[in-house]
């Protein structure tokens, strides 16, 4: 299976929580502001960061990512895409500014700033509420995207 078939179901699917942006397979799950794209990695490059990740979410959220992981991460990407609007300018700049400084410093003390940035951590406010308020969905969602993933490693 080549990506695009995968990256199709997945955009198909989001179209229900927000049926404006754009998905694109990429190295790294993100969302482009600008261009209201999100991106998608079929693999997990770094398993430390995303247990990190999970502890926080979980923490944080009372919810345990670690079951859907790749299912809430696209949710947390759709969430910034349905956030964002509510950063004023200032507090954008403000953001860019620290990514920065996190990107510079320490990966454990840069995962927790970064992962308490206020648009991270509406988007994954976000991604919980969707998740919980369409668990049901969600599921559904989750394991036909996950049955297309297990064959894109197959092929891949």
């Amino acid at each position: 299976m080549k990506a695009t078939k995968l990256t199709n179901q997945i955009q198909k699917q989001l179209r229900y929580f927000n049926p404006t942006v754009t998905v694109k397979v990429d190295t790294e799950f993100s969302y482009y502001y600008d261009t209201d794209i999100i991106t998608y990695c079929p693999y997990q490059f770094y398993p430390e960061q995303a247990e990190e990740f999970a502890g926080f979410v979980e923490k944080t959220y009372n919810f345990d990512i670690r079951p859907h992981y790749f299912m809430f991460s696209l949710l947390h990407e759709i969430g910034h895409s349905m956030t964002m609007d509510l950063l004023g300018a200032n507090e954008l700049q403000t953001e860019a500014f620290l990514r920065e400084l996190i990107h510079a410093s320490d990966e454990k003390l840069g995962n927790e700033m970064y992962f308490n940035l206020p648009s991270e951590r509406m988007a994954n406010k976000w991604a919980v509420e969707c998740f919980n308020d369409h668990r049901e969905m969600c599921l559904r969602i989750e394991k036909r995207l996950q049955k297309m993933l297990n064959h894109y490693y197959k092929k891949a």
